[in-house]
């Protein structure tokens, strides 16, 4: 593994990062597995956000709720980003955070 200085994929921000520390320090975790499941649950909770969002992105721009529907049990059921929605906090956190400007609900 490179030195952080040296590794490519080191852009990511603390948008997440930072307010998971907090709630961590907040709730007064301390083991290991209380904040593994912790994250856990927050990137949960972002995917579900960004799921609702893309909802709302589908119902308005195809004006049925029934697309919407459809459209956020299709991105919901989706094997691999399903499972990326409880440990994948960059890309799942982005995809919400695209998603949830855009959306109206």
């Amino acid at each position: 593994m490179p030195d952080l200085p040296d590794y490519r994929d080191k852009d990511y921000g603390v948008g997440f990062e930072l307010p998971a520390y907090a709630g961590e320090r907040l709730l007064g975790l301390n083991t290991t597995q209380s904040i593994y499941f912790f994250r856990h649950f927050l990137t949960y909770l972002v995917f579900v956000a960004g799921v609702m969002a893309t909802y709302g992105i589908a119902a308005q721009r195809h004006r049925s709720w029934q697309a919407g529907l459809l459209t956020a049990a299709l991105l919901y059921l989706s094997p691999r980003i399903f499972a990326d929605g409880f440990y994948n906090n960059k890309d799942i956190v982005f995809m919400a955070a695209m998603a949830l400007p855009h959306s109206r609900c």
